[in-house]
């Protein structure tokens, strides 16, 4: 009896801790300092944190379409864990979080955020004296596609979206364009046409990210229920023959989109369980992406 209660405690005690390890993972705090980068008549809000000693590397890291920007929690977690060694330099986009919003509703570019990339690049070349192969960019949704993008436009060291929405299929259903463009118009404030959304999401189809081939080396993270993981798989497979910059393809299996910190009707001690469980192999994955390439 004494041996099957001390298996029983042994047992328990490993669960303890295998459940216990994501939360120790994720616990990492850096420090960040709220800076101004101007974007062609934009102020963006960018959030600096130096690396550990003399960093070799830098990540820009642009959010989804979400009010908070970089400070909802799936972006907090991700910010505070990215490798030590890494300067980091988080952006909110203009017309989410701090950033201004000033005429964008009138702009021909709603959606497009390139120029927001390429500030917060010139503001770490300006500031830190670095070069743009020692550049990581990664973006999740929304941020995604910008980065995605932003892989055409110079020779960065590493290009990293996760969870690549699949514009084409969301601008040729009704409902789904309807319900991104309120969500939009929430987090922004700022009321887009549906003509405007189908004009700009040409830009955005599988096909755009890799014909013709990225410059950047790019390597696609995905949760496992993501929306948009199967078409693009599918492009994916079909070009990184004659593509050498398609570099990865990683899917975080049984994660949502927002990796638990939104929309799992779970119990609130349960979601918070998943959402670190599968945010911290989310995180696992950022990390060997980097240390690999």
């Amino acid at each position: 009896m004494k041996r099957i209660l001390l298996i029983i405690i042994g047992v328990g005690l490993l669960v303890a801790i295998g459940l216990a390890i994501p939360f120790i993972y994720l616990s990492h705090t850096r420090s960040f300092t709220e800076v101004t980068i101007p974007a062609n008549g934009y102020d963006l809000t960018g959030y600096l944190s130096e690396g550990s000693g003399e960093a070799e590397q830098w990540v820009i890291f642009g959010h989804g379409n979400r009010k908070e920007a970089e400070d909802h929690p799936l972006y907090r977690q991700i910010l505070n864990n990215l490798p030590e060694e890494v300067g980091v330099l988080a952006i909110d986009f203009r017309g989410f979080g701090r950033s201004t919003d000033e005429n964008l509703e009138n702009s021909e570019e709603v959606f497009d955020r390139g120029e927001d990339i390429q500030a917060a690049v010139a503001y770490l070349i300006d500031h830190k004296g670095i070069a743009e192969n020692q550049i990581i960019l990664i973006g999740h949704s929304f941020g995604a596609a910008q980065v995605a993008h932003a892989a055409h436009d110079r020779a960065y060291s590493l290009v990293i979206p996760i969870g690549l929405g699949d514009w084409q299929t969301m601008t040729s259903d009704v409902n789904q364009l309807m319900r991104y463009l309120r969500k939009y118009e929430q987090n922004t404030g700022v009321i887009v046409s549906r003509e405007n959304l189908l004009e700009e999401g040409l830009r955005f189809p599988p096909q755009a990210i890799t014909q013709p081939c990225p410059i950047a080396p790019i390597a696609f993270v995905f949760a496992g229920f993501d929306d948009g993981k199967e078409p693009m798989q599918t492009q994916y497979l079909h070009e990184r023959e004659h593509c050498p910059t398609l570099i990865g393809w990683e899917v975080v299996p049984f994660a949502n989109h927002t990796y638990g910190t939104e929309d799992t009707r779970l119990p609130a001690p349960l979601q918070s369980l998943y959402s670190k469980i599968t945010l911290s192999y989310l995180v696992w994955r950022i990390e060997r992406l980097i240390s690999n390439h």
